[in-house]
């Protein structure tokens, strides 16, 4: 799941985000503290309410947390099961 923020450490220090940070951004778009957190550490999903509210906190679109959620759920399968796909799907080009 970008899900949420992120789920991958390195991109939780690109955010700088620590305890206090994320307190004060579910303070301020009335979230729970322990949301707010489960997004950053990848185990919840962002969805379109979550991301109309975040879009309006840090002023960029919500279209842009979905492309981030996007990107961490392929990631995530590829990670997982990227070599049995590879396996077991043969390229259009090369079955014809």
């Amino acid at each position: 799941m970008v899900t949420g923020l992120s789920g991958q450490s390195d991109r939780r220090e690109d955010f700088g985000f620590n305890r206090n940070d994320q307190y004060s951004v579910a303070l301020i778009i009335g979230f729970p503290l322990r949301m707010i957190n489960r997004f950053v550490c990848g185990k919840r999903r962002v969805t379109a309410g979550t991301a109309a509210r975040l879009s309006l906190f840090f002023g960029n679109s919500a279209t842009a947390w979905f492309v981030l959620q996007m990107n961490y759920g392929l990631d995530t399968v590829i990670d997982r099961v990227g070599d049995v796909i590879q396996m077991q799907v043969t390229p259009l080009r090369e079955a014809g």
